[in-house]
């Protein structure tokens, strides 16, 4: 009786497992690679932000013509002014916004409306940063801050939940 041989069959059967096998380890590799790099991304484009803003920051702690207010209320801060440079809020102990509502600053004028000056989220531990950079109307007299739509608002639809006097914008 004669042997019979497999031939090429178990060689290729082994082949094409190893050929399947390696595709599978480098799409999972390749999949873990490409999510690590859009994380990284995305941590550098908000790292981007937070160094811009802090240069505005220093901008307007830097300007000759800065002044310092505090408001004492919980949350407490400061306001620094620049009629220059902006305004930059800072503040400590502010709670977490409701879930579809921001905080929004607010600079009032001795007569007219309330002008927008830009929405912000506390960090988790109650510390916020907000800057409106460039030129301020030496009319801005306070500068408040009300809890808005997370959209923000045209004008206050709310009470100012903190408010300090604007120092040192007059001509």
């Amino acid at each position: 009786m004669e042997a019979r041989g497999f031939g090429w069959s178990p060689f290729l059967a082994l082949a094409l497992a190893l050929a399947l096998f390696a595709a599978v380890y480098f799409y999972g590799r390749e999949h873990d690679t490409n999510k690590e790099v859009a994380r990284l991304s995305k941590r550098l484009r908000q790292q981007s932000i937070d160094l811009t803003r802090m240069n505005e920051a220093f901008a307007i702690l830097n300007a000759a013509d800065t002044a310092m207010s505090s408001f004492t209320e919980v949350p407490n801060g400061k306001i620094f002014t620049s009629r220059s440079q902006g305004v930059l809020l800072l503040t400590s102990n502010l709670p977490l916004a409701p879930a579809g509502k921001a905080y929004e600053m607010w600079l009032i004028p001795k007569k007219g409306k309330a002008a927008p000056a830009g929405m912000f989220q506390p960090e988790a531990g109650g510390r916020a940063l907000n800057v409106q950079r460039g030129p301020l109307d030496a009319n801005v007299t306070t500068v408040a801050v009300t809890l808005e739509d997370q959209d923000g608002a045209v004008q206050p639809t709310s009470q100012p939940l903190f408010a300090a006097p604007v120092r040192g914008l007059l001509p």
